[in-house]
């Protein structure tokens, strides 16, 4: 991840489906290590190196953070610019050096981690669905796997929650809802 807020809000955003997953569908699911990206000790964002620490100070996300870096270099960024496809022109004069533009900095550490499960979500972090969300992830679980992938992808296009897609896809097409008094396991 970027060592930046908005790159934060997603992985806490993602780590919270995780949760989700591990508690209802796999409770062997674990997370193998959050990278930064676009990051090195030596850059002089010193805003970058606050959330980087407080990153690792943190309770939970600090045993997650791996020492691996992916640097960020302008070389990269012409390639993208030329349309080059597999091979990248690196400047000898760089100051990150040929070749390391895309090579992360990995530590033996890293190579050979094991993966770090993350603590159950607590009663005070849950969030229950309503009886209309339950519905609607009953009824969603019915309906064929391409239909339910076009409302995944409608869902994330229009940056709505996949119930509100199901609700208005009901709603148009008329569809019986199954009985809400039977709420999910």
């Amino acid at each position: 991840m970027q060592p930046e807020y908005f790159a934060y809000e997603g992985l806490t955003s993602l780590l919270e489906v995780i949760a989700r997953i591990q508690q209802n569908y796999n409770p062997n699911l674990l997370v193998g290590g959050i990278f930064m990206t676009k990051y090195a000790e030596s850059y002089r964002r010193r805003l970058h190196h606050e959330f980087v620490k407080m990153l690792k100070e943190d309770a939970t996300l600090g045993k997650c953070i791996l020492t691996s870096t992916i640097r960020d270099n302008v070389s990269l960024a012409e390639a993208q610019l030329e349309r080059t496809k597999n091979k990248v022109r690196f400047d000898v004069a760089s100051r990150v050096g040929a070749g390391r533009a895309t090579a992360p900095t990995a530590s033996p550490d890293d190579i050979l981690f094991k993966p770090v499960a993350l603590p159950p979500p607590t009663a005070a972090d849950a969030v229950p669905a309503s009886n209309e969300e339950q519905t609607l992830l009953r009824f969603g679980s019915q309906l064929p796997a391409g239909d339910l992938i076009t409302m995944h992808r409608i869902a994330y296009w229009q940056r709505v929650p996949l119930y509100e897609v199901l609700s208005e896809a009901i709603r148009m097409y008329g569809a019986t809802q199954p009985e809400a008094a039977n709420p999910l396991p």
